[in-house]
């Protein structure tokens, strides 16, 4: 946006004292189209950069591989995860997900895991906000990764 600006009247004083310098006063309304259009350009790039932010769209491919390889990383290839889901609104990150864990794993180590995976994604991906639920790998249900959509389809 500032960099427009600089442009702007760079190109602007440019046009005026080459017109000067030159006498070609042809230069002065092709150097103002040159400036009219970097500014439409410009426009168009912020607005759509401003409608990604308020829009909540998806975080792109390699942060959503960051994302993976800390879970698999952190809490073994073995260890099963669905329901990924992310989001970028403004500046801030939102993922969020399910991570299957042994049924006898205590709280604790739960925790303790689901902070280890946090803090990894969060060394690598600022300003991210992460909610992952833990359910057990035996149960049939944890593997129901779009249940909440099931229940809106039912609702209807």
């Amino acid at each position: 946006h500032l960099m427009t600006d600089v442009w702007t009247s760079v190109g602007v004083i440019g046009g005026v004292i080459l017109v000067g310098l030159t006498g070609w006063a042809l230069l002065d309304p092709l150097l103002a189209i040159a400036v009219g259009v970097n500014i439409i350009w410009m426009g168009v790039k912020l607005i759509r950069r401003s409608t990604q932010g308020l829009m909540d769209q998806s975080l792109p491919a390699p942060e959503v591989e960051v994302v993976r390889k800390a879970v698999e990383t952190t809490a073994g290839a073995a260890t099963p995860y669905h329901a990924l889901r992310t989001r970028k609104s403004g500046s801030r990150r939102f993922i969020d997900m399910h991570l299957l864990v042994p049924g006898r794993t205590t709280v604790q180590e739960s925790h303790d895991l689901v902070t280890e995976i946090e803090a990894s994604i969060q060394e690598q991906l600022a300003n991210t906000f992460i909610t992952i639920h833990v359910e057990p790998v035996e149960d049939n249900l944890s593997w129901d990764g779009d249940r909440i959509g099931g229940v809106a389809n039912e609702v209807k």
